[in-house]
């Protein structure tokens, strides 16, 4: 299982993130594959922790390095 924090995907990290985030998570959908069983996510919510924030696993890890190259 590979894990992709929100840091690694810079589309993400703009202004618009609610915007993006609905679209990432239909993109995941689409391309990916099923939530909770190709691909999910997690929450760090500790803000002392180096990887404070929302990470998403993947399955398969040729779908982790598609997914970085697109919203990367």
């Amino acid at each position: 299982m590979i894990k992709i924090h929100q840091s690694q995907l810079r589309v993400l990290n703009q202004e618009f993130l609610i915007a993006s985030h609905n679209s990432f998570g239909r993109w995941l959908d689409h391309y990916v594959g099923e939530f909770g069983k190709d691909w999910g996510r997690t929450y760090n919510l500790s803000p002392l922790d180096s990887d404070y924030g929302c990470s998403w696993w993947f399955r398969d890890p040729k779908m982790a390095t598609l997914t970085l190259l697109r919203w990367s």
